[in-house]
């Protein structure tokens, strides 16, 4: 499922609005982590639709089951994250050093 436009610019690291920061997973990494809580790879299923650019088959079936696959861990996992954004932290170290200096201003 892709819910943004490819980005402008050529260069894969580069950090400007409209980019798409994208992370390919096997489907059964996907799943793994899906059924674990992870809030990343389990917000494409509840995006509103007219957000969505394009989407295969799976994608439209994996929406269909969303239910099935979100676990209460997800929202103890989603909520552990909101406590330390509220907190002023970070959720972790980032690969991305332009992202860091972009965030920091």
């Amino acid at each position: 499922m892709a819910t943004s436009p490819p980005p402008a610019s050529s260069n894969p690291r580069s950090l400007h609005p409209g980019d798409l920061d994208l992370i390919v997973y096997s489907l059964r990494e996907w799943m793994r982590l899906a059924l674990t809580g992870n809030p990343t790879v389990l917000l494409p299923l509840f995006v509103a639709g007219h957000e969505i650019v394009r989407i295969t088959e799976l994608g439209h079936e994996l929406r269909a089951n969303a239910t099935k696959i979100v676990s209460r861990q997800a929202g103890l996992r989603f909520a552990g994250y909101l406590r330390t954004l509220v907190r002023g932290g970070s959720c972790g170290p980032t690969a991305r050093p332009e992202v860091v200096s972009v965030e920091q201003g």
